[in-house]
């Protein structure tokens, strides 16, 4: 009886290991030395055309100098440092101050057995 409450056990934690390993949040990274990101991540938002994420933060402008035409540009590599796919978008909100924040968000869909990790870059004039 105690065997095999141990398998069990056993038997459970392996499985919830193998889960939580498929459905791990891809890491992510950012590049700037204008604008500064926080909490960001990326959210499998489930399938549509592929396994869908929406990866989402805060940027915060961090000079105290304006600029204007800012993008963020993501890049989805896999475990391999291989590039899957490249997108960009825009601050939802403007940015272009000193010290402002706004949030931002991509929607990307990708093979989530092989989304790995992320790059957001910042670019602003």
């Amino acid at each position: 009886m105690l065997i095999a409450k141990v398998v069990s056990v056993i038997i459970g934690v392996i499985l919830l290991s193998c889960l939580s390993s498929i459905n791990a949040e891809p890491k992510g990274t950012y590049e700037s030395e204008n604008f500064k990101i926080t909490n960001m991540s990326a959210i499998y938002q489930g399938k549509f055309f592929g396994d869908t994420y929406g990866i989402v933060g805060m940027i915060e402008n961090i000079r105290n100098e304006t600029f204007v035409d800012i993008q963020l540009v993501v890049t989805l590599y896999d475990k391999y440092n291989n590039l899957i796919d490249v997108d960009r978008t825009l601050p939802i909100l403007d940015i272009r101050t000193p010290g402002t924040h706004s949030p931002f968000k991509f929607l990307v869909s990708t093979n989530g057995t092989i989304f790995d990790h992320y790059l957001v870059q910042i670019a602003g004039r």
